[in-house]
């Protein structure tokens, strides 16, 4: 039987398909390392890692500490690769935030654009975190929270912005 506007495709061609669509575009970065604290201050330092192929496997630290009380990064800060920035758009403990990560990246896959005008990417992803992915320890000086052993959070890539270097810049910085 054939459906009109369709093709056939076999499940291990589809499936190839997916696969290296989703190998090109990657739809999350992941975080390890995530860990908090809280004692006269909080702080939140983590690993970031951009699995798209056209990102190289960049990876990246990033950090922060404020004062209890005290407001939390609720814009960009800079990681140690400027490529990437990160915020807290809502905190309420060190087990309960909502965490947004950015990156902007040479998209060493396309070809499109010349050497003087190469292609890049920038992608922002959202996550809220709880209490279920970490493992505490209350001291009498604060508070520690680590990841659950062998647990990286993979947060979804909800905006992409792609375009050649003159456009990026026109683009503004979030």
């Amino acid at each position: 039987m054939r459906f009109p506007g369709y093709s056939i495709i076999s499940i291990a061609a589809l499936n190839s398909y997916a696969s290296a669509a989703a190998m090109f575009n990657a739809s999350h970065f992941d975080i390890y390392e995530l860990n908090t604290q809280k004692s006269n201050n909080y702080s939140v330092d983590f690993v970031a890692h951009n699995p798209d192929v056209g990102a190289m496997g960049a990876k990246t630290t990033c950090s922060a500490s404020w004062a209890v009380g005290g407001d939390y990064p609720s814009t960009y800060h800079v990681c140690a690769d400027p490529a990437w920035t990160w915020k807290l758009s809502w905190f309420e403990d060190v087990t309960s935030f909502s965490l947004a990560v950015a990156h902007r990246w040479f998209d060493t896959t396309n070809t499109v654009f010349s050497a003087s005008d190469p292609f890049y990417v920038r992608g922002i992803a959202y996550g809220d975190v709880n209490e279920d992915i970490f493992i505490c320890d209350e001291e009498n000086d604060g508070t520690t929270c680590t990841l659950v052993p062998n647990t990286q959070l993979a947060i979804p890539i909800t905006q992409r912005i792609s375009g050649s270097i003159s456009y990026m810049n026109q683009v503004s910085e979030v």
